[in-house]
């Protein structure tokens, strides 16, 4: 898929990739100046170690499966870099390991979900210093820790965005929405 991902122009010139099956990679790099639309096509794309997509170019992903597996913590999912944007428009995005999407740059939800293996301890999403999230829809499932830990950013909540921490040990509870440093506008 990197072959893909490489062949898109980086004048920002709008490019889907489209999935034909599922596929297994480890690092898609997506540099400044792209844009790109993953069409998953109900299909899955995984890796067990590394960054599935560390960015700093223009995402979406919609219609199917953005998981990390494997044992190796302090891996995200998805890294937005300062200059990026990741969109979320459908599918799923899950972490099974760390947490599902590190937010530096701009990160905009209106479908799909995103959440996180049901024995880890880590916030789903974290929007950190600098990070600019809209979340408007879809929702976001966090197990035993925060859907959204808001660590310096700018967060903002409309429409029918939908959070569930599941809390499995009481000794664990967390909100589901946390404003640490940041500012959060519901």
């Amino acid at each position: 898929m990197q072959d893909a991902v490489d062949a898109v122009p980086t004048d920002g010139t709008p490019t889907t990739i489209v999935l034909l099956t599922d596929i297994t990679d480890e690092n898609i790099v997506v540099a400044s100046g792209k844009n790109i639309v993953f069409d998953l096509q109900n299909y899955t794309v995984s890796a067990s170690s590394g960054i599935v997509l560390d960015k700093s170019g223009t995402v979406e992903i919609k219609n199917g499966t953005w998981l990390r597996t494997g044992t190796v913590e302090q891996i995200r999912n998805i890294v937005n870099r300062a200059a990026g944007t990741l969109n979320i428009t459908g599918g799923t995005i899950q972490s099974n390991v760390f947490q599902a999407i590190q937010n530096f740059g701009t990160m905009n939800m209106s479908g799909g979900l995103v959440t996180i293996g049901t024995t880890i301890e880590q916030g789903v999403i974290n929007n950190e210093s600098g990070g600019k999230m809209n979340i408007s829809g879809g929702r976001v499932i966090g197990t035993q820790r925060q859907a959204v830990y808001n660590d310096g950013g700018t967060l903002t909540i409309s429409g029918n965005a939908y959070f569930e921490s599941e809390i499995i040990a009481t000794d664990k509870v967390r909100a589901c929405v946390q404003n640490n440093k940041g500012t959060t506008n519901i």
